[in-house]
C-alpha cells in the first residue's frame, strides 16, 4: 500500500549499437564465463569421483584384508582344533603310536609303519543271526593321561555302549579293558575281539604251535591254529625289520579262546582274536565286565626268536620222550 506522497520508480538505460560486433563480444564473453563454469564444475564432480572412488577402494580393500585376517584366524583355529583333536585320538608310546581316525578306525604305527589293517581294533557281536561291529558307534574320547585312553563306544543299532580303556605302556605293552552297558535286554549269541594285521606278518606262532601263513587269500577266512587246547598266547612275526613281533595273551581274569586266522580275499589281513568265552545268551541292562587282554610288541626280533627256541627245543624233547616211550612198549 502506498500512501498519499511522490515516490522514485525506475530508472534505466537503454544503449543502441550501431556496431553489431558489440554485442557479439558481450556474447562471447558470456559464453566463455559459461563453458569455464561448467568446465570447473565438471572438474569438480570428476573430483568427488575420484575421491569417492578412491574411499570405495580402501573401503573394499580394508574389508579384503579384514576377510583374510577373518579367513587366517579361522585356518589357525581350524589347525589348533584338529592338532587337539588328533592329540585326543593319539597316543604315543616311544616309536609305536595308536590312532583313532574319523571312522572309529584303530591304527597302529611304528614309526611310519602302519601295522594294522582295516579296522584295526574291533568287535564283533552275533546277536539274532546278525554280527555287528563296535565301529558302527558315536565315539567319545577321554585321556586321563598321556599314554591312556577312555573311549565310549555307543552302538548305533545295538541298545549298549561299549567302554574301554586302552593303555600304552613304554615298553611296547597295550592293555585293552572293556566293560558292556546294556541300556535293555539283548540276546547275545557271540562275542569276539579282533587285532586285524598287515599281511607282511607272515608266520604265526601259538604256543606251542607255529606256522606260516598262505601265500595268497581266498574266499573264506581260515583258522590257523587247532582248537583242541586253548594256548598261553598267540603272536605274529615277520621277515621284515619295520615290522616288530607282536604276542597276544589273555589278561589273568580273563578265559577268552585264542584264535588265529587268515582273512578272506576282501578284507587281506591277518587277525589275532579273542572268542569270548561266555555262559549268558540274553544280558539285562546293567554294566558288565566284557574282557581283558595283553598285546606286547618287540621290535627286538631276538626275544620271540628266543621264544620260538625254547618251544622247538620242548617239542623235541617231547617227541624224544614220546619215541623212546614207544620203542619200550
Amino acid at each position: 500500500f502506498y500512501q498519499p506522497g511522490t515516490y522514485p520508480f525506475l530508472k534505466a538505460t537503454i544503449q543502441f549499437y550501431s556496431d553489431k560486433s558489440v554485442l557479439e563480444n558481450i556474447l562471447k564473453e558470456i559464453k566463455e564465463q559459461e563453458r569455464k563454469k561448467q568446465e570447473e564444475e565438471q572438474k569438480r564432480l570428476q573430483e568427488l569421483e575420484r575421491l569417492r572412488q578412491e574411499e570405495e577402494q580402501k573401503k573394499q580393500e580394508e574389508e579384503k584384508t579384514r576377510q583374510e585376517q577373518l579367513k587366517l584366524q579361522e585356518e589357525e583355529r581350524l589347525k589348533k582344533a584338529k592338532e587337539e583333536e588328533y592329540k585326543l585320538r593319539t597316543i604315543q608310546s616311544g616309536s609305536f603310536r595308536l590312532h583313532i581316525d574319523q571312522h572309529n578306525r584303530f591304527h597302529i604305527y611304528y614309526g611310519e609303519q602302519e601295522l594294522t589293517k582295516g579296522t584295526g581294533i574291533n568287535i564283533g557281536m552275533l546277536s539274532e543271526g546278525n554280527w555287528y561291529s563296535s565301529c558302527d558307534s558315536q565315539i567319545e574320547i577321554k585321556r586321563p593321561s598321556t599314554h591312556k585312553m577312555l573311549i565310549q563306544l555307543i552302538h548305533n543299532k545295538l541298545p549298549l555302549i561299549y567302554s574301554w580303556q586302552i593303555d600304552f605302556k613304554p615298553e611296547g605293552i597295550v592293555t585293552w579293558d572293556v566293560d558292556i552297558s546294556f541300556k535293555e535286554s539283548l540276546r547275545i549269541d557271540q562275542n569276539n575281539a579282533y587285532l586285524f594285521l598287515s599281511k607282511s606278518y607272515n608266520n604265526w606262532i601259538a604256543s606251542p604251535e607255529q606256522g606260516s601263513f598262505p601265500s595268497s587269500f581266498g574266499p573264506n577266512w581260515q583258522r590257523m591254529n587247532a582248537c583242541e587246547n586253548n594256548s598261553e598266547f598267540i603272536g605274529l612275526y615277520s621277515s621284515l625289520e619295520e615290522f616288530p613281533d607282536i604276542i597276544c595273551k589273555n589278561s589273568k581274569d580273563s578265559k577268552s579262546l585264542l584264535i588265529i586266522q587268515n582273512t578272506d580275499t576282501n578284507l587281506s589281513s591277518r587277525t589275532l582274536e579273542f572268542q569270548i568265552e561266555d555262559n549268558k545268551e540274553f544280558y539285562q541292562p546293567g554294566t558288565y565286565p566284557f574282557f581283558k587282554a595283553e598285546i606286547q610288541f618287540y621290535s627286538d626280533k631276538s626275544v620271540l626268536e628266543n621264544i620260538l627256541k625254547k618251544i622247538r627245543e620242548k617239542e623235541r624233547q617231547k617227541q624224544e620222550e614220546e619215541r623212546k616211550k614207544q620203542e619200550e612198549e
